[in-house]
Parts: C-alpha cells; structure tokens; sequence
C-alpha cells in the first residue's frame, strides 16, 4: 500500500509564451525534490490542468517522472465523462504514478450517491489507489465524507488533501 505521509507539493506548471515550459518544469522539480519532500503532485488545480491537453498534461508528467525518477507522483485526473475518464486513467497507469487525484465531475453536480458511483467505476478500473479530491469551490460539488467513508473500501480511496485556506466544507 502507498503511504501518502509527509510532504506532498502540488506542482505548478510553468509557462513561456503561451506554452509549457518544459525546461523550467524539469528544473523547479529537481529543486523541490532536491529540498526532501515525500512527492509530487501534478496536473492538479495549482498545475493549470484545466488549461491543458490530455496530451499536454501527459508530457507535464513525463518529464516530471524524468526529473525525479526517484520521487513519488500523484497525478490529478479530472473531467466530466466517465468513458473518457477511462481512458485518461489507462493511459496514466502506463507511467510509474502512485496514485491519481481526483476531483467530482464538474457542472454537472452529481448526487452524492451518483458521486459513489463515479468513484467506485474509477476505482475498479485502477491500479493505484485515487485520492478523493474535494474541491468544491471549484466543481460545485461537496463530497460529504462521513458518506463516502461509510460506502467505499478503504483499499479503493487512500487520501484526502488538506489544503491551507480552504473553504470548510
């Protein structure tokens, strides 16, 4: 089992006219991985994932995983369609991440029990463990914990994040 313990930091994304900056990412991640953390975390909310590709965010990850081939990494995984969603997770799981961040699907506000059931399909398709990203400023959505916890397996969802700031939710 993955321990998602210590210092996991949410990489930003730097950009350079109007596009990635792939020469800068490499170097803020050996830096930030140089300073001791436990893992990265990338193409989350603070890694402009909603501002980039499905292949953009693939070649963020790459050369994440090149910088610090010896560094854990979460990579966030969010969008509206499950089939796509599928996907996307089947082509992250051919990269060595240790788990994947995941958000509800936004706009659509899926009930709480459409939220299981979202979560659960993920999870059956998943080699490693999905964090349950809770982030309803951002989706309009509010996981209600006590809920989720008493429905899914505790080796199918890991983690929660906690962020400085956030809403109480």
């Amino acid at each position: 089992m993955t321990s998602f313990s210590g210092i996991w930091v949410p990489l930003v994304t730097p950009f350079h006219g109007g596009a990635v900056d792939f020469p800068s990412l490499q170097q803020l991640t050996r830096r930030i991985v140089d300073a001791g953390v436990a893992g990265l975390v990338v193409c989350g909310s603070t890694g402009e994932a909603a501002a980039l590709s499905g292949e953009e965010q693939l070649a963020v990850l790459d050369t994440v995983l090149r910088a610090a081939p010896n560094c854990p990494v979460v990579m966030g995984l969010a969008g509206n369609n499950t089939t796509s969603m599928l996907h996307r997770l089947q082509e992250i799981q051919q990269r060595p991440v240790r788990g994947l961040l995941v958000p509800p699907p936004y706009y659509v506000r899926p009930s709480q029990a459409g939220l299981l059931d979202y979560y659960r399909t993920l999870a059956d398709a998943s080699a490693v463990p999905l964090i349950v990203y809770n982030i309803p400023y951002r989706t309009g959505v509010n996981i209600e914990p006590v809920r989720l916890a008493r429905h899914v397996q505790a080796d199918e969802l890991q983690a929660a994040p906690r962020r400085r700031g956030a809403a109480q939710q």
